[in-house]
């Protein structure tokens, strides 16, 4: 859980309002807290995200990982998210009167002892046969359900969220911290490049697919030091693009394995990539 930077006063919560924190969606949105508001236990890291096209802040490793898992689609029945809303605040008279019915003490700042503002670390918006539909994510270190305070918030929030009839769903560090989440560290960090068009992602694109055809056992980690060394380029630029592909989804693999790079050209999928696509990079 992080720490408040200054403390959160009632000035400093109707300046946050003024400012639209938590309104919006997609492009638009605002969290209620950003990484430059709060002292952090963990890492905090700000990326961007090409389907909102805007940076998203996230407080801990744990987040990060939950929101990887949620742009690739993990935890949906589709293929992905069409929004994500981090920091997302609940109003305050709806928590304080959540708590009076729980007979539990709302959160306070440590600091002012001002009522805090309760949020939720993810609301997802999905795209399903029915429409588009929400889920709310909290995203905690397993450890931290120890502390009856966090137990307390967690319940004001998941309370908030079951009269809405959306649904709530508690994400641990033993859920994100496995082969999955490290398999989508090394591909997302292979996004975190200048902005650029993608040229070279298809040209690398085309030259893996017609290698994957004539040499389906040869590990892709081989295959991209050849187109390398075939086309003049620094050594890991293929790597690197493929990565950037794999989080683009033009190219797939199973999650489940290690090493992806050392796998063979078979266990990979190349998809039909759109006719122009504009890309951007991760600030991670």
């Amino acid at each position: 859980m992080s720490r408040k930077k200054y403390g959160l006063t009632e000035y400093r919560i109707l300046r946050f309002e003024r400012e639209g924190r938590g309104l919006g969606t997609g492009t638009t949105y605002i969290p209620w807290f950003l990484v430059s508001d709060l002292s952090s236990k963990g890492r905090s890291h700000r990326i961007y995200w090409w389907k909102t096209d805007r940076v998203h802040h996230l407080f801990s490793d744990i987040e990060f990982l939950a929101f990887l898992f949620l742009i690739w689609g993990i935890w949906a029945e589709v293929e992905e998210a069409e929004d994500i809303r981090e920091q997302f605040p609940l109003p305050r008279q709806e928590t304080i009167r959540i708590a009076k019915t729980l007979g539990v003490r709302h959160p306070v700042d440590p600091y002012s002892q001002t009522l805090w503002v309760v949020t939720t670390d993810f609301v997802v918006t999905v795209a399903t046969p029915q429409g588009l539909t929400l889920f709310a994510i909290a995203a905690k270190p397993e450890k931290s359900l120890n502390k009856a305070s966090v137990l307390k918030k967690l319940e004001i929030e998941r309370r908030f969220w079951e009269e809405r009839q959306v649904p709530w769903f508690l994400v641990t560090d033993t859920q994100v911290k496995n082969q999955i989440g490290m398999n989508l560290l090394w591909i997302f960090d292979g996004s975190c490049k200048p902005n650029h068009k993608d040229d070279l992602e298809r040209t690398i694109f085309s030259l893996l697919a017609k290698e994957r055809l004539t040499h389906p056992c040869v590990p892709m980690k081989m295959t991209c030091k050849l187109i390398d060394h075939q086309l003049s380029f620094p050594e890991g630029t293929a790597l690197g693009a493929l990565r950037r592909m794999l989080a683009w989804k033009w190219v797939t693999v199973d999650l489940n394995a290690v090493y992806l790079q050392d796998l063979p050209m078979s266990e990979f999928s190349f998809r039909e990539v759109p006719k122009h696509v504009y890309t951007h990079d991760f600030d991670c």
